[in-house]
């Protein structure tokens, strides 16, 4: 994939969004065989270029993949950042409040709030709230026993067990 994307840039360096898919894609690659940093140098760089290029779900989708990747290397600061600031207002006027990429992000937002370090009461209570309008929202759409759905209520238990601790 990297001679590919390397060919890709030589011969058809006119054509961004074939250099874009094929960064994606090996982005992906990378990912997936560990090599997070290298990933994540390629997600950076696409989700700033598709950002110039105008809003829609293709932005809302490159973000959180980076913003993924930001929170499985445990940088939740820089994570919540771009989850909160940039893709949250997107995803809600791209896509819709309801819609599974805007719930994913706010669930992405509520981890970042609990795992970043030491966090503060206000920040556990901040991912609470996140998570039960996120769950509400999920069981309006999705239905009650949606895995989705599902998976929220277990983040927002822990994050109860967590303010418990906090108490």
């Amino acid at each position: 994939l990297e001679a590919n994307l390397a060919l890709i840039r030589r011969y058809w360096s006119h054509d961004e969004q074939t250099i874009l898919m094929s960064q994606t894609n090996l982005a992906s690659c990378l990912s997936t065989l560990g090599r997070l940093d290298e990933a994540l140098v390629l997600k950076r760089e696409v989700f700033a270029k598709r950002l110039r290029n105008g809003d829609n779900e293709d932005v809302v989708i490159v973000g959180y993949n980076l913003a993924d990747s930001l929170i499985k290397l445990k940088r939740y600061s820089e994570a919540r950042k771009i989850l909160q600031k940039q893709l949250l207002p997107l995803a809600n006027r791209v896509v819709g409040p309801d819609n599974d990429a805007t719930l994913r992000i706010m669930s992405h937002i509520s981890v970042c709030l609990r795992k970043d370090q030491a966090p503060t009461r206000a920040d556990v209570d901040e991912a609470a709230r996140i998570l039960q309008e996120c769950i509400q929202r999920r069981r309006r759409v999705f239905g009650p026993t949606h895995p989705t759905t599902r998976i929220d209520e277990t983040l927002l238990a822990k994050t109860h067990q967590l303010l418990a601790r906090m108490s």
